[in-house]
């Protein structure tokens, strides 16, 4: 009896050490340019450089500005964004820089450009 409760228990931790090592949530938005407080258009095929403790990530937007990506649970920072072409963009100065994920959240972070 005692060796099939081991077992159990034995798996259990197993499946939990799998799950919080596999922990993570969604950055979801959109990018685009603004003009005299109103949309000019969107951010396509743009490069956004996200920081977090001295790592970067590259996140591509689509045709529409729009990106989605899983990270870790923690604290990230937008460093720049690099159009299509390979220009770095000039990033809005009311645009906040700093987000967070949460495990199993979705966090809405849409990076506003000066055109």
């Amino acid at each position: 009896m005692w060796r099939g409760g081991m077992l159990i228990c034995i798996v259990l931790l197993c499946f939990a050490a799998t799950v919080s090592a596999d922990a993570s949530g969604w950055l979801v938005g959109s990018a685009g340019f603004l003009g005299q407080d109103r949309f000019l258009g969107d951010a396509a095929k743009a490069q956004l450089v996200i920081a977090s403790k001295n790592r970067r990530t590259i996140i591509g937007t689509n045709e529409l500005g729009d990106f989605g990506f899983q990270f870790a649970p923690g604290r990230y920072r937008l460093i720049e964004v690099v159009g299509s072409g390979g220009k770095k963009l000039r990033i809005h100065p009311s645009q906040h820089r700093a987000f967070a994920i949460t495990d199993g959240g979705t966090t809405r972070f849409d990076v506003m450009l000066d055109h």
